[in-house]
């Protein structure tokens, strides 16, 4: 199904997705996650902090995304390490036990 979501909040000069938007609106008033400022306040480096938003959105560009996107098909969707049916971002950082060797 196509995406309805809207960035209208955040829009860039172009009408898509604007970080500047985004972090505007975290900082003045906007609706904000969560975990926003645990993860941003943390004193983790830039891209760790970055990939945690990521994952903290499920926009981590795993395997059920992808399925979901239509670039990888419904046979094509399982984690590669361990043949678990979906990889989703869950499985990928605490299911997955190659995963778990890893982190």
């Amino acid at each position: 199904e196509p995406d309805t979501r809207s960035v209208a909040l955040c829009a860039g000069p172009g009408g898509g997705f604007s970080s500047r938007g985004a972090y505007a609106l975290y900082h003045y008033g906007g609706v904000g996650a969560p975990a926003a400022s645990f993860l941003w306040s943390s004193r983790a480096p830039s891209r760790v902090k970055f990939f945690g938003w990521l994952l903290t959105q499920s926009r981590v560009h795993t395997r059920d995304v992808l399925l979901r996107k239509t670039i990888r098909t419904a046979a094509e969707a399982g984690c590669p390490c361990c043949e678990a049916e979906l990889e989703t971002a869950d499985h990928l950082i605490f299911g997955c036990p190659f995963a778990a060797q890893f982190w």
